[in-house]
């Protein structure tokens, strides 16, 4: 485990790209400091594959690696830990499934999404989509007044998605 989130600002989410090693390198050289493949698209032993890269790049840099979605396919790599949605796996069970010492993340869209996660066995947030995001089809963006509600009344630390430029 490439350390927890303790001062960690930046967080990068990515599809796999051809080119994701190089991408993963010049991000965290820009500032970038957390590291999710969020991949949609692929079979899990391809996105294994992916996702081994991913992690090695991760390492060496000395960022944290997520996997998105899969806490079965992140214990399987090694990744630093998983994000997962409000339609995915629960978080306790990503909990169970990768351990105590995990980075367990929760996305939440809503006032009322944000107050189910404060209870979960997770280290951090994420609140959004700030505005509509392609990869989100049909979710409207919570705007910025949602960032300053989830960060006023999350003790965890709170990374913003969708939209950010």
């Amino acid at each position: 485990m490439t350390g927890g989130l303790a001062g960690r600002r930046l967080y990068l989410c990515t599809p796999d790209r051809p080119d994701l090693v190089d991408f993963i390198v010049a991000c965290v050289h820009g500032g970038v400091d957390v590291v999710q493949l969020r991949e949609k698209e692929l079979d899990a032993r391809p996105l294994l594959d992916r996702a081994r890269m991913a992690r090695d790049a991760c390492a060496a840099l000395g960022v944290p690696f997520i996997l998105n979605d899969r806490p079965d396919l992140a214990l399987e790599v090694g990744a630093d830990g998983v994000h997962v949605g409000q339609g995915d796996a629960p978080p306790a069970l990503a909990r169970r499934i990768l351990g105590p010492d995990a980075v367990v993340g929760l996305s939440t869209h809503s006032p009322a999404d944000l107050q189910g996660a404060l209870g979960e066995p997770v280290d951090y947030l994420s609140a959004g989509p700030v505005v509509p995001t392609p990869t989100k089809p049909g979710r409207p963006g919570t705007g910025p007044g949602y960032l300053a509600t989830a960060a006023a009344r999350s003790a965890l630390p709170v990374f913003v998605t969708g939209g950010v430029t």
